[in-house]
């Protein structure tokens, strides 16, 4: 009797469960994005283009690009912690990320909280008066939140009987938000995230210094086995995302042509599908790396660095892959409160090559660059850390030395300009300690300071 009105109970909970996880909501079309707007004849500051058979990120004088960049979580109500910013410079960086919730910039549907956008904006000039640039993206899908706590009331549906789990709950938002099961008004839930990455590209248009945004850092499709079973295959997902993706990067090119959109391309997704994206750099994570995916599809490439990746791989490591990689962006998730953190992540590393096919390493306390020719009569600039430039005590020798196959250099505070000569095919730039000593720690460094 009793067992009977035990499996009676569990029947009617997970019939409750099913009821309130699985009955859509009515839905309604996506938009049709605009036209994207090009100005014609006009050269973008930043952008893509293919450069002896590669795809790679090169500024207006056609030099390849490389970036090194931090998060900077940015929160409605909140004082952004903007003293991080000086040592990021000297480590370094010169891409700061900042991290919004949709929910800070959308609180209610189409009500965009313009005054938070324009405080965005007051930071985004501030790192452009540093020299960084800045690219914005939301917290959607970080591995280390609940996607639930980054997303305004509206676009999750309503509890009927609050007996879901969040583990459904999430996978529920999932569904909604891609294949358009849930819309809470006349608008879909990708266009209402869409509406306000456009309201931020019509405000920082005009920002010399905003390199481009990203809908979210990472993204992982369904790999268990109940996950497949609501959120579909592989493909379903991957053509979902990159519907998405085109979508996304469409309205905001009406608004901001020339902005470069960041693009989080998870593990198993059809890479052939993706190289389609124009004006794109795919951002994948170390985890998915070290899986033994192959990315050389995917150009150019970015590379979104977790603290949990940092404390399982190391930073060391992850630079390592990243500078095999040849990545474009190598971006990392920094320790609050911690200015010294940013030291971590310094090293030696091209900023500009004005060649084809770039490669570069630091090993042995030593950093080489090779590059071939292409005709190409700009110079290459090579960012070298202050730590490298600490002497032993009581001796002249200098810090370290700079060897070039051809041309001639100039050191200017941190940086290395290279003037190569065009009639060489290929060019190599080495920096090496003085008598290869250790390259001191650079983090004792910053405690000096």
């Amino acid at each position: 009797m009793l067992l009977g009105v035990l499996s009676l109970g569990f029947v009617v909970l997970v019939a409750l469960v099913a009821f309130e996880f699985f009955v859509p909501s009515e839905t309604v079309s996506f938009l049709s994005p605009p036209k994207p707007f090009v100005r014609e004849n006009a050269v973008p500051e930043i952008w893509t283009k293919d450069i002896m058979g590669e795809k790679e990120l090169v500024d207006g004088k056609s030099r390849v690009l490389f970036f090194r960049g931090i998060n900077l979580k940015i929160k409605k109500g909140e004082e952004a912690d903007l003293d991080v910013l000086e040592d990021a410079r000297d480590a370094g960086i010169n891409v700061i990320n900042l991290v919004v919730s949709w929910k800070d910039l959308e609180p209610s549907p189409l009500k965009i909280d313009l005054d938070f956008v324009f405080r965005l904006r007051e930071i985004v000039r501030e790192a452009g008066g540093l020299g960084f640039k800045v690219m914005l993206s939301s917290d959607m899908f970080l591995g280390n939140q609940n996607v639930l706590d980054a997303l305004p009331s509206f676009a999750v549906r309503r509890k009927r009987f609050g007996l879901s789990p969040d583990r459904f709950w999430k996978l529920r938002f999932y569904k909604d938000f891609f294949f358009n099961e849930y819309a809470p008004d006349n608008m879909t839930l990708q266009d209402h995230l869409i509406s306000v990455f456009v309201k931020l590209a019509e405000t920082f248009q005009r920002e010399q210094n905003l390199l481009g945004y990203s809908p979210f850092l990472s993204f992982q499709c369904p790999s268990s086995f109940i996950q497949k079973t609501f959120f579909g295959s592989i493909q379903t997902c991957s053509n979902a995302l990159l519907d998405f993706y085109e979508r996304f990067g469409t309205a905001l090119r009406a608004k901001d042509w020339d902005a470069i959109m960041f693009f989080a391309v998870p593990e198993g997704v059809n890479d052939v599908d993706f190289r389609g994206l124009e004006n794109a750099v795919f951002l994948t994570t170390p985890i998915d790396l070290y899986k033994g995916r192959s990315y050389f599809g995917l150009r150019p490439l970015g590379i979104y660095v977790s603290k949990e990746a940092q404390q399982k791989f190391g930073t060391e490591k992850i630079l390592d892959l990243g500078e095999s990689l040849s990545a474009s962006l190598i971006f990392f998730e920094s320790a609050e409160n911690d200015k010294c953190s940013v030291y971590r992540f310094s090293r030696p590393y091209p900023q500009s090559v004005s060649g084809g096919m770039p490669r570069f390493s630091v090993k042995d306390n030593s950093f080489s660059l090779r590059f071939l020719e292409t005709g190409n009569l700009f110079e290459s600039k090579v960012f070298v850390p202050s730590h490298w430039f600490e002497r032993e005590e009581k001796s002249d020798a200098p810090p370290f030395v700079v060897d070039v196959s051809d041309g001639m250099t100039k050191l200017e505070k941190n940086i290395v300009t290279y003037k190569h000569r065009t009639t060489s095919p290929e060019h190599t730039l080495v920096i090496k300690r003085w008598g290869n000593r250790p390259v001191p720690d650079p983090k004792r460094i910053c405690n000096e300071f």
